[in-house]
């Protein structure tokens, strides 16, 4: 593999300050106040928050899973995670009105808000101590393991002793904003990254079109593919 050029690390270097310039210059607004840090002080714009939401879900896991999915099941096995958009939607017209008049800082404390004495604080403590240990670690395993296969191709490291420093790394740089900057940071970087991402996506898909000959090319390459990997409906 060709190894990175001058510019392929000035654009590297170009985002880490981008990132960490976010995380600043929102540090003030974050350590107003604990609602400042934690919820944005409420007042998130409803397409930033929803691009944060889209964001979190385009990481450097995504496409190395639906990309397999399709190869493998086809274009319908999307059903599994476009059945969760579905539901988001329903969260927000049906839930999410009551959600902001409950008052609440987390979904655990929504527990103590619906339920009250011992049971209640067991419950709530249960739960937010499954999703902070249990759930989210699964979690963080699979981005970074995805983020790690990436950065190792794209970066033509072959020393297994190099992870450790690959992954504290990344973890450093989204902890130093996240702790600078709160809710707000995290959700504008957010944003800026579905931009890159986004980018990034069309940019891959016009050279992937181009290597197959053009579009005409590729449409007869999609016709010539069994019908039960491109159709929609499964």
């Amino acid at each position: 593999m060709t190894r990175f050029h001058l510019y392929d690390w000035l654009a590297i270097g170009a985002y880490v300050v981008v990132a960490l310039a976010i995380g600043l210059f929102m540090a003030r607004r974050a350590s107003s106040s604990t609602h400042e840090f934690y919820l944005a002080g409420r007042s998130l714009p409803w397409w930033v928050a929803g691009t944060s939401l889209v964001a979190t879900s385009f990481a450097a896991d995504t496409p190395l899973l639906i990309t397999g999915w399709v190869r493998l099941d086809g274009i319908a096995r999307n059903w599994l995670w476009w059945g969760m958009a579905v539901g988001g939607v329903l969260s927000f017209v049906a839930i999410a009105g009551w959600w902001r008049r409950a008052n609440i800082t987390t979904d655990a404390e929504f527990i103590e808000c619906r339920y009250s004495g011992r049971p209640a604080r067991f419950l709530r403590g249960f739960y937010g101590g499954y999703h902070a240990l249990i759930t989210n670690t699964l979690i963080l395993v699979w981005v970074l393991t995805a983020m790690l296969k990436l950065v190792r191709v794209v970066l033509n490291v072959d020393d297994d002793s190099l992870d450790a420093w690959i992954v504290g790394s990344a973890l450093a740089l989204a902890l130093t904003y996240s702790y600078t900057s709160g809710l707000w940071g995290v959700v504008v970087t957010d944003v800026f990254q579905f931009l890159l991402a986004l980018a990034g996506g069309l940019m891959l898909a016009i050279a992937a079109i181009d290597e197959l000959g053009g579009m005409e090319l590729a449409r007869q390459a999609f016709a010539a593919l069994p019908d039960a990997t491109t159709r929609l409906v499964p």
